[in-house]
């Protein structure tokens, strides 16, 4: 707590001034605030230009999902669409179903060695447990299939 001290207390006539209240919080705030009032307003619009910069790139890579997932929904009927999908598309979990899907064509079909590079390739971008490890299984057993005993034994182990 402190107090102002009368404006002129060599004047006799003067009556005594109350004492007058000053806040040493208040006190602190107001020199805080003049000193980094700049400072301040800078860090709010930096951490506003932050939340707006990251919402954009979220929006952004949403609709870049949402791209990727029509273009699939368009060529999931044809074998020839699947394959250029997923070179386009390769490292994304939709481009490691497509080559899972091709690979399974090409096994029923009996191409086991192109079968086998089709299940490794859907490895390298399926994320799910389940589908990858039908993918491993899946190059592992076209690569016993194919003739590539020494290859598909240890692809099984690994699985």
């Amino acid at each position: 707590m402190s107090q102002v001290p009368p404006a002129h207390p060599a004047d006799p006539s003067a009556q005594p001034a109350a004492p007058v209240y000053v806040s040493s919080f208040e006190t602190a705030v107001r020199s805080f605030w003049e000193k980094n009032r700049q400072g301040v307003f800078i860090l709010v619009g930096v951490i506003l230009l932050a939340i707006v910069g990251r919402e954009v790139w979220q929006i952004i890579a949403a609709s870049r999902e949402r791209g990727v997932q029509e273009e699939y929904a368009k060529v999931a009927a044809q074998p020839a669409g699947l394959e250029a999908f997923a070179n386009a598309n390769s490292g994304h979990p939709l481009a490691g179903v497509a080559w899972l899907r091709l690979a399974d064509g090409k096994y029923t079909a009996g191409d086991y060695k192109a079968a086998a590079s089709s299940y490794q390739k859907a490895s390298g971008s399926l994320k799910n447990p389940a589908l990858l490890g039908r993918a491993k299984l899946g190059a592992a057993i076209s690569q016993l299939k194919a003739g590539d005993q020494p290859a598909g034994e240890a692809a099984l182990k690994a699985v």
